[in-house]
């Protein structure tokens, strides 16, 4: 008898653990998100920021899913950016008061171009860098996320310093 349950018990927890691995949530900034087939869903927003850009990548995996209830819940987020990756919005993901614009519908945004004379040069990374110590507040913070990972912190700045040292 304690062999039946056992031969029974075992392929459950079995399936069990394998079930709970594959819906695994991560975070990646203030994002919480899943992987399934490669394609990234975010789940919820937890910061503060009243603008917010979705990232069109998280490590290597496109952005494709914004999930029921992502950003509905946040009342801090007015503004949500949409990159063009995303090819479903569930039903329910944002709030009746946030605005959620979509890649074709946003204003061209030059990554780095932080004093936004559309060239990347040493006064876009000096701004950056004021920016992240708190020296200085910008209107856009697309701008800022120069390495497009959905954060803005010192890889952007070093990464801009490379790029325009280059």
């Amino acid at each position: 008898m304690k062999k039946r349950v056992l031969c029974v018990i075992i392929p459950l927890l079995m399936f069990a653990c394998l079930a709970v691995g594959v819906s695994a949530d991560y975070i990646h900034g203030y994002f919480r998100y899943t992987v399934n087939d490669g394609s990234v869903i975010i789940k919820s927003y937890q910061g503060t920021e009243t603008e917010v850009t979705v990232p069109s990548m998280i490590g290597k995996n496109p952005v494709n899913v914004i999930a029921s209830g992502a950003f509905a819940k946040n009342k801090n987020v007015k503004t949500v950016y949409l990159p063009d990756t995303i090819m479903t919005v569930e039903p329910g993901a944002f709030g009746a008061d946030q605005k959620v614009i979509y890649a074709a519908e946003s204003p061209e945004v030059i990554r780095g171009d932080v004093n936004g004379d559309r060239a990347l040069s040493n006064i876009d990374v000096v701004l950056l860098f004021r920016y992240l110590s708190a020296a200085d507040k910008l209107k856009d913070e697309r701008v800022c996320d120069f390495n497009a990972d959905g954060t803005v912190n010192n890889k952007d700045v070093v990464a801009l310093f490379k790029y325009v040292s280059r």
